[in-house]
């Protein structure tokens, strides 16, 4: 799993989760400047992510034809 990219999708910096949950707890008293900024920064986060496993699927999608292909070939030299 770690050669086909897992590694990439966790990618994303501890610290920026932690900062993430300590933005989301914080009490209502933040300025609309402030909670738009919040939100565009989780926003971020999830596209990043999104794109990160959207990656990580295609490489196993691949994966999964040179296998078939493999084993065709095996089987047809066994014959």
């Amino acid at each position: 799993m770690t050669s086909l990219g897992l590694e990439r999708v966790m990618k994303i910096p501890l610290t920026k989760l932690k900062k993430l949950k300590s933005i989301t707890n914080k009490p209502q008293t933040q300025s609309l400047a402030e909670r738009l900024s919040t939100i565009e920064f989780c926003e971020g986060l999830i596209r990043q992510r999104a794109e990160l496993l959207k990656e990580f699927e295609e490489r196993l999608q691949v994966l999964g034809c040179c296998q078939q292909f493999s084993d065709s070939i095996s089987c047809w030299i066994n014959r």
